[in-house]
C-alpha cells in the first residue's frame, strides 16, 4: 500500500489515521489525524518525535506491529503544537512486509483516550440494556411455559378429545384422548395437516365431510358438526363423533389457530 492508496481510503474515515516505516518514519497521515492531533506537519516526522513516550516503548510496539497483519494494541500521549499532551489509543497493523525495494509499512489507528472512553461507556450501557430485555424475555418465556404447562395439565384431564392447529390447519397439539381415537400420536401429528389426522366422513354416504376446525379458521366462526359423523382412526377404526370447532385469536384479535373439540357418541347411539 502506498501513500496515495492509503489516503484513498483513510480521509473517508472519521479515525485518525497513519501511515508509518517499521522504524517509525510517518509517510502519510489522514485528514482526521491532522485535525485530532493538531500538528500539521506529520509526514516526514518521526513518530519517537511526535509522542511523550521514550523512543524504546516507540521501537517495541512498531516490532510486534510489523509481525502481525492483526492489530497490535497501544498507548501513547502526543504532543501538540500548542505543547500539551493527549492520550491516545493505538492500533498497529502490518500492510507491507519488507522487501529489497522498500521498507516494511505498517498502518496505525488512533482514538483519543476521551472518545474510547465514551465508547466504552455507551457500549457498557448497550450491554445493560441487552441484559435487561433479555432477562424480560427469559421471565415471559417462563410465564408462557407456566401456562402452556397449565394448558396441558387441563386438557389431558378433561373427558374430551382436543386438537389444536396453526393459522396454517398444521396441526399443533392434542391430548391423549385424542390420540387415542384419531390412532396418532403427539410426536406423529406436530405439524401435520390436520385433514390427515382428523378424517372423518358422512355415515350414511361415505363421503368426506367438511372438516369443522378448516371452516373455523376460514370463516372466522365457530362452527358444529353436522349429526351422522364417523372419525376413521389411523388403523381404520370407524368411530361415530359429534364435535365443535372455535377459531383461536391472539390478543389483536387475529385469528392465529382453530381448536377442535370431539367426543364419542358409541354409547348414545
Amino acid at each position: 500500500m502506498d501513500q496515495i492508496q492509503f489516503l484513498q481510503f483513510a480521509n473517508t474515515l472519521p479515525e485518525a489515521m497513519l501511515l508509518v516505516t517499521a522504524e517509525g518514519l510517518v509517510l502519510a497521515a489522514n485528514q482526521a489525524a491532522v485535525e485530532d492531533l493538531k500538528l500539521q506537519h506529520l509526514v516526514g516526522a518521526r513518530l519517537h518525535d511526535l509522542v511523550v513516550d521514550d523512543a524504546e516503548k516507540v521501537a517495541k510496539f512498531l516490532k510486534l506491529c510489523r509481525r502481525s497483519r492483526n492489530f497490535t494494541l497501544g498507548s501513547f500521549g502526543f504532543r501538540r503544537s500548542s505543547g500539551a499532551s493527549i492520550e491516545f489509543r493505538v492500533e498497529g497493523a502490518l500492510v507491507q512486509p519488507k522487501s529489497v525495494e522498500s521498507p516494511a509499512v505498517v498502518m496505525l489507528r488512533l482514538t483519543s483516550k476521551a472518545t474510547a472512553l465514551h465508547q466504552f461507556v455507551v457500549l457498557n450501557r448497550r450491554i445493560d440494556d441487552l441484559g435487561r430485555e433479555l432477562q424480560l424475555r427469559m421471565q415471559a418465556e417462563a410465564r408462557a411455559r407456566v401456562e402452556q404447562e397449565k394448558l396441558r395439565v387441563t386438557l389431558n384431564s378433561i373427558g374430551d378429545a382436543v386438537i389444536a392447529t396453526d393459522e396454517h390447519g398444521m396441526v399443533t397439539m392434542l391430548n391423549p384422548f385424542a390420540e387415542r381415537f384419531t390412532g396418532w400420536t403427539i410426536a406423529e401429528a406436530i405439524g401435520t395437516p390436520l385433514v390427515d389426522v382428523f378424517r372423518i366422513i358422512n355415515e350414511s354416504t361415505r363421503q368426506p365431510v367438511n372438516n369443522p376446525a378448516l371452516v373455523a379458521l376460514r370463516e372466522q366462526r365457530v362452527v358444529a358438526l353436522a349429526n351422522h359423523t364417523l372419525l376413521i382412526a389411523k388403523d381404520g377404526t370407524e368411530w361415530p363423533i359429534d364435535d365443535s370447532a372455535s377459531p383461536i385469536r391472539d390478543e389483536a384479535g387475529r385469528v392465529i389457530g382453530a381448536v377442535l373439540v370431539f367426543r364419542d357418541i358409541t354409547d348414545r347411539k
